[in-house]
C-alpha cells in the first residue's frame, strides 16, 4: 500500500497498518504497540490518515471504538497477560472512515476469500480512517457482489479489494 502526501508548512501523519490476528509473537506485537503510541500522541497535533487490513468487521468492537466517540467508555477490555499495551482510548477524539463519511456505509465487502475455516468468508476488513482537518473528496468506488467463487482471481490478484480515498486538507 502506498501513500503520498506534501502540504508545504503543514505537519501530517499517514500511516499503513496490517494486523495479523494468528500473530501472537513479542518480536511482533512490540511495533503495533509503538505504532499506536505514536498514532495516539499525533492524533492530538496534527492531521493523519491511517488505511491499512485491519481485520475486524463494521459491527465489533475495535472500529466501534475506534468510530463512536465514547464508545469504549461502557466496553471491558481485556487485559493481556503478555503483552503490555501503551494505546489509551481518547474519548475526546474518534477517527472517521473515509468509505463511511462518503458513502454514509462502509463497503459491501473487501475481503472475499475461501479459507479452510470459512469456504465463503466475504467482509469488509480494510479501511481508510481520519482525523483533523481533512475532507474527503472522493473514495473508489467498490463492487457489492463478486462475479468469482472467491479472491484471488484471474481480475484480483488478492483476496482484499484495493480501497482508495482522496482528502482535501480544510
Amino acid at each position: 500500500m502506498g501513500v503520498g502526501i506534501a502540504v508545504p508548512g503543514s505537519m501530517q501523519l499517514i500511516s499503513t497498518n496490517f494486523i495479523d490476528v494468528g500473530d501472537r509473537l513479542r518480536s511482533t506485537m512490540e511495533p503495533h504497540e509503538k505504532h499506536y503510541g505514536l498514532i495516539a500522541w499525533c492524533r492530538d497535533i496534527c492531521e493523519f490518515i491511517l488505511a491499512g487490513d485491519f481485520n475486524f468487521k463494521p459491527s465489533e468492537i475495535p472500529y466501534r471504538g475506534m468510530t463512536e466517540k465514547g464508545y469504549l467508555n461502557n466496553v471491558q477490555l481485556p487485559n493481556s497477560n503478555q503483552y503490555k499495551v501503551s494505546y489509551q482510548p481518547n474519548g475526546k477524539q474518534i477517527l472517521k472512515s473515509a468509505y463511511y463519511e462518503k458513502n454514509g456505509t462502509e463497503p459491501k465487502y473487501t475481503n472475499f476469500a475461501a479459507t479452510s475455516q470459512n469456504p465463503n468468508f466475504c467482509a469488509t476488513l480494510d479501511y481508510i480512517f481520519f482525523a483533523g482537518n481533512l475532507c474527503v473528496n472522493d473514495v473508489l468506488n467498490l463492487p457489492d457482489n463478486s462475479t468469482s467463487e472467491s479472491y484471488p482471481d484471474e481480475t484480483h490478484p488478492s483476496d482484499h479489494l484495493m480501497i482508495a480515498a482522496s482528502f482535501r486538507l480544510l
